[in-house]
């Protein structure tokens, strides 16, 4: 009896010659190997024929195999994984392993020297397996909630072409290029969030607090109210009279987009949302179509093929109205369609993605086109963000300022009538 994880001649034109199926799952199998003998084993594969092909390469016949599912997987590290751990470790392997270091030498040195709490135990996991003689990518895909599918997808590439250092160098970059692009966007809605929640507490604060104290002296002194501070005082009995009913008005909102979040077809209605804002709506779609470019042209430079491809990027794309999208595409694909032709009948990507796939498609060059569409919205997500921040925060700044500009006239006027009535 012996494993059967060792090296596997020729597969990578398996690899490349699949279309589409599920995704990358771990398999244990029993074999009968050309002397006769049982061989007990696990490996990676996307369904049951390509692991019979695999151990066909080897030698053997595939008796019975189980697929390896979620619950099978060892439940090592809790909570998220910090992006930049993974990013980091996906680096220094790629080093190390570049400068002729050892795989197994170089996962030990570095599960050593790790910090991540939530990243170790994996990694430690991993390491063990290795050492055992498994493969890298068969040790990976026992751990999905941290590497992803398309991430073993490089990596099973990378050790079949004999290119993993510079599959891991990809994989770094392209996660670096992607927390980078979605801590733009973010950033492009924080300041004007924190600005309009501060100017509206101030506003509250003036209407409800200071304008009815201020109010209530002249009309001890006798003093008529002009009509301004009479339709603010108005509006701060409303607030102070349904306190309740808005805090629960409030909370109720909070409470549904928490519960649409929860479902398929509550995050489709709110990303569909998204998409329809005025400023904010373009860029983000700017931003799916820059990851879109991102991951198809890494997958497809690690020598993932076309359909295979769109099904990984289907999944990696978070906008569920652009993942329709791109899941209309791989079908199309699938029932024989140019990528191309397929990716303009589905609609809502920008013109400059069109064109580019369809020069990919002409020249044989469909790596770079995408490499150069990711590179155009690198810089030009950037300046629309600025473009963007440039329109909202004088708005809001100026939407604000006459607020508090009428909160504040409201609680002086009645001072300035009395003035001018003392001068009189």
């Amino acid at each position: 009896m012996r494993d059967g994880t060792g090296p596997i001649k020729g597969r990578r034109n398996l690899f490349l010659d699949l279309g589409g199926g599920c995704h990358v799952a771990e398999w244990a199998y029993r074999a009968l190997g050309q002397d006769g003998k049982l061989i007990i084993g696990k490996d990676v594969a996307v369904d049951r024929d390509q692991l019979a092909d695999i151990l066909r390469g080897r030698g053997a016949i595939l008796m019975d195999s189980k697929e390896k599912t979620a619950a099978d997987a060892p439940r090592v590290g809790r909570g998220r994984v910090d992006p930049r751990a993974l990013i980091e470790f996906s680096s220094q392997l790629a080093m190390l392993f570049r400068s002729g270091v050892p795989l197994v030498v170089g996962l030990g040195d570095l599960v050593d020297e790790l910090e991540d709490p939530r990243l170790k135990p994996v990694l430690s996991d991993v390491y063990d397996r290795v050492s055992k003689g498994e493969r890298l990518s068969s040790a990976f895909a026992r751990h999905p909630r941290v590497f992803a599918d398309d991430y073993v997808q490089i990596v099973i590439s990378g050790e079949e072409s004999g290119e993993l250092a510079g599959s891991l160098e990809r994989l770094a970059s392209s996660m670096e290029w992607r927390m980078e692009t979605a801590r733009r966007f973010k950033s492009a809605f924080a300041y004007p969030a924190a600005l309009l929640v501060a100017v509206t507490g101030l506003i509250v604060l003036i209407v409800t607090f200071l304008v009815p104290r201020l109010s209530q002296i002249f009309v001890d002194a006798g003093v008529e109210l002009p009509l301004l501070t009479r339709m603010t005082l108005d509006a701060a009995d409303f607030l102070n009279g349904n306190v309740g009913l808005i805090c629960a008005l409030i909370g109720g909102l909070i409470l549904t987009i928490l519960i649409m979040k929860r479902s398929t077809g509550g995050r489709a209605r709110l990303h569909r949302m998204l998409l329809g804002l005025p400023l904010a709506g373009p860029l983000a779609l700017m931003m799916e179509s820059a990851r879109f470019s991102n991951t198809m042209g890494l997958l497809l430079n690690s020598g993932v093929p076309l359909v295979r491809s769109l099904e990984i990027t289907t999944q990696a794309t978070r906008n569920l109205v652009v993942r329709g999208k791109v899941r209309e595409i791989h079908d199309s694909v699938l029932r024989g369609k140019r990528f191309s032709e397929s990716l303009r009948a589905a609609g809502g990507f920008p013109s400059l993605v069109l064109r580019m796939v369809a020069i990919g498609e002409q020249t044989g060059s469909m790596v770079e086109s995408l490499d150069r569409v990711t590179a155009y919205f690198d810089k030009e997500v950037p300046r629309r963000i600025k473009k963007f921040l440039g329109i909202l925060e004088p708005a809001i700044t100026v939407t604000m300022g006459a607020a508090v500009c009428f909160a504040v006239f409201s609680a002086f006027l009645p001072m300035m009538k009395l003035l001018g009535a003392l001068r009189g």
